[in-house]
């Protein structure tokens, strides 16, 4: 079997399906890698780095699409609109595709795929359960974006809640990465009201200890 990994061409997207650490667990396994020119680039990986775990190094789009079993993606045809048209013509009878397909919300992409004999393995659709967590990118992608939201939010920098024109981060500098208090803000889109719930310290006092971490003294 041989597996493609194409670079991803949605606007924005920056990740890549596979990590050339990944490329010898597969090649163990049987499995040739066959990895776009520049896949990894947007991800910090290069085309050296694949190559020197043992991927090949597909000179085209085309030449990975006409030369791999199964298709690994990011963000998958059903998820990619664009990429559907200009990728229709090089999916093939036989083919697997593998990604984020937000297949639920694409039938007519996915009526066209089913049409060309290929099969769609929509990950966003796996269950979110204990047994297969490790195949759960809904829940790694979101614990990523919880953290990396954290960092800009305790830097009291302007972040947006939800993918609206949301406020709610913004109505209180207050959080408990920087002064641990028992009380929570909680945000609930797209009303952007704000649920309350306090024990101890007070707000008063907890904004008070996050303007003096600002300053640079330790949190009480």
């Amino acid at each position: 079997m041989k597996v493609g990994i194409p670079k991803e061409a949605s606007p924005d997207e920056r990740r890549v399906a596979l990590v050339p650490a990944s490329v010898p667990v597969l090649l163990k396994k049987g499995v040739q890698v066959l990895v776009e020119r520049g896949a990894g680039e947007e991800a910090g990986y290069r085309d050296a780095e694949y190559a020197d775990k043992g991927a090949q190094l597909a000179q085209s789009r085309a030449e990975l699409f006409a030369s791999a079993d199964l298709v690994l993606q990011v963000r998958g045809l059903g998820a990619d609109p664009e990429g559907w048209v200009r990728d229709a013509g090089s999916v093939r009878r036989g083919q697997v595709l593998v990604g984020i397909h937000d297949a639920l919300s694409a039938p007519v992409v996915m009526r066209e795929i089913a049409a060309r004999g290929a099969t769609v393995l929509s990950l966003d659709l796996i269950p979110r359960i204990s047994r297969a967590q490790a195949m759960d990118v809904l829940s790694s992608m979101a614990t990523i974006a919880g953290y990396k939201a954290a960092i800009p939010a305790a830097s009291g920098r302007r972040l947006p809640a939800c993918q609206a024109d949301c406020t709610a981060w913004t109505s209180t500098r207050v959080n408990r990465l920087l002064c641990r208090p028992r009380w929570y803000v909680q945000s609930v889109c797209p009303s952007h009201t704000w649920s309350h719930e306090r024990t101890s310290p007070s707000v008063s006092s907890c904004i008070s200890q996050r303007e003096s971490i600002r300053a640079g003294s330790p949190c009480k």
